[in-house]
């Protein structure tokens, strides 16, 4: 009985210092790893923060330089016809630009009117904008 006592015990006794430094050395690489990847998410947070600033002050300045040139822009009402139907409606809308938002899209309120036969709608859209260039017509109106 004491034989298998002392097996026991001896057997704890190394497997217990076994456990002590394999878990020491994966404390030590767990935290320098993980110190690591937190640098690394840490850079690329600041570098994503700081492509943001750009972009916002690329916008402002673009909203300077559009209220310079054309004043007017932001306090005028701008009809816009669809050339090609969508869904089958024909679309017109009302649209009232009021600000320059990310990557510079002219944003405002809207109506838009939908029309196909005798049924017609209209809703809506408080933060409407355009793709692509303004292809102007008319100051007043444009159609795409």
């Amino acid at each position: 009985m004491q034989t298998y006592l002392l097996l026991l015990i001896s057997i704890l006794v190394l497997s217990c210092n076994s456990h002590s430094t394999e878990q020491k050395i994966l404390q030590n690489t767990d935290s320098t790893h993980f110190s690591h990847l937190l640098d690394s998410v840490t850079q690329k947070y600041q570098a994503d923060i700081e492509q943001v600033q750009r972009e916002l002050a690329k916008s402002q300045r673009e909203l300077a330089k559009m209220r310079a040139m054309r004043p007017v822009l932001f306090d005028s009402l701008i009809r816009i016809r669809y050339k090609k139907p969508i869904n089958g409606y024909q679309v017109n809308v009302i649209w009232q630009p009021e600000y320059i938002g990310y990557a510079g899209k002219i944003i405002g309120k809207a109506i838009i009117n939908f029309r196909k036969g005798l049924i017609h709608f209209s809703m809506v859209h408080s933060h409407y904008f355009i793709n692509g260039e303004l292809g102007e017509t008319d100051f007043d109106s444009i159609d795409l």
